[in-house]
């Protein structure tokens, strides 16, 4: 149970916020508000914005459940710095919640969206860290745990839960990274649908 569950935090951090995110904008094109969004006042960087805004609140309060569920309910030892916690947490669900939003914008249906975040789940699991060694992965199925916020988590919350020491700046530098450019594909690919429709 201790070595899991940094693992399994991150990997439900993004799973959850994928899904939320993979599923929002589909909703709102099936339901007609991309219509109202299409002559309101605000921008596809606000919408992202807003809606990030909303699950990343969501998803820090189940992140601060199974985090006391592990530390106090568990005994998965806590020896780090809160601060790097929340900083890592945090984007973790931010990132996911940008890949999400990619998802969103190119899905066309509640259920592509649906397959997407599954998709992106088996991935994390088998890919990014949890079961398998990304160190042991070949060229070029070695390059797909980059993509992915699950890899930076894992690494980035078990130098903090079990070595009580800041995470690798790689592992920030990854997250940042994941955030700019799914960020900015959601925004331009968002701006585009609400300029065509």
């Amino acid at each position: 149970s201790d070595f899991y569950a940094p693992s399994s935090l991150a990997l439900l951090l993004q799973h959850l916020g994928i899904t939320f995110a993979a599923l929002s904008l589909v909703r709102d094109r099936s339901s007609g508000l991309f219509e109202l969004l299409r002559v309101g006042p605000l921008t596809p960087p606000e919408i992202v914005f807003g809606k990030s805004l909303a699950y990343l609140l969501l998803g820090s309060v189940v992140a601060a459940v199974l985090l006391l569920s592990a530390v106090w309910g568990l005994g998965v030892p806590m020896q780090g710095d809160i601060g790097w916690l929340v900083l890592v947490v945090a984007g973790v669900i931010i990132a996911s919640l940008s890949l999400g939003l990619v998802m969103s914008v190119v899905s066309s249906s509640e259920s592509q969206a649906v397959q997407f975040s599954m998709l992106s789940l088996l991935a994390g699991l088998f890919f990014g860290g949890f079961v398998l060694s990304i160190d042991d992965l070949v060229l070029p199925v070695s390059l797909l745990p980059f993509l992915l916020p699950v890899t930076y988590g894992i690494r980035a919350l078990q130098d903090i839960m079990f070595r009580g020491i800041a995470p690798d700046p790689a592992d920030l530098v990854g997250l940042a990274a994941l955030i700019v450019v799914y960020g900015s594909i959601a925004m331009v690919t968002l701006q585009r649908q609400l300029r065509i429709r």
